[in-house]
């Protein structure tokens, strides 16, 4: 899933980067930053469309922009939840022992109580 909207990404940057620039170096090194997921040419354009913004909605390349920040932060969002995916799996164990100390615990105080008068524990 995470590698799909990731080249679904890289897919929409290339396609703005081939409308901005038709043909030459700069073209190139715009599909090479797409390659990586890099934003920043639509950020740039985003910045000049946002000065006006109703027209731009609708004849410019604003609503492009937007939706193309939206699948950057969808790409985030996806990588975050899978990294406290994996930290939560690494760390079930630990939790599980927690639990198992914790439930030890409990049972021992109720089983044992300490007669203060004697001085002695007894069994509950």
């Amino acid at each position: 899933s995470i590698a799909k909207a990731h080249s679904s990404l890289e897919r929409m940057l290339a396609d703005f980067a081939q409308s901005k620039y038709p043909s030459g170096p700069a073209l190139d090194a715009a599909l090479s930053s797409a390659a990586q997921g890099d934003v920043d040419l639509v950020m740039r354009v985003y910045e000049k469309q946002i000065q006006q913004p109703m027209m731009n909605m609708v004849q410019g390349d604003l609503l492009r922009c937007v939706l193309i920040q939206v699948q950057k932060l969808k790409v985030g969002m996806e990588e975050q939840m899978l990294s406290v995916r994996e930290l939560m799996k690494s760390n079930e164990t630990n939790f599980q022992l927690l639990a198992y100390v914790w439930a030890i615990s409990q049972i021992a105080t109720k089983l044992l109580t300490c007669d203060t008068t004697s001085g002695s524990f007894q069994l509950g």
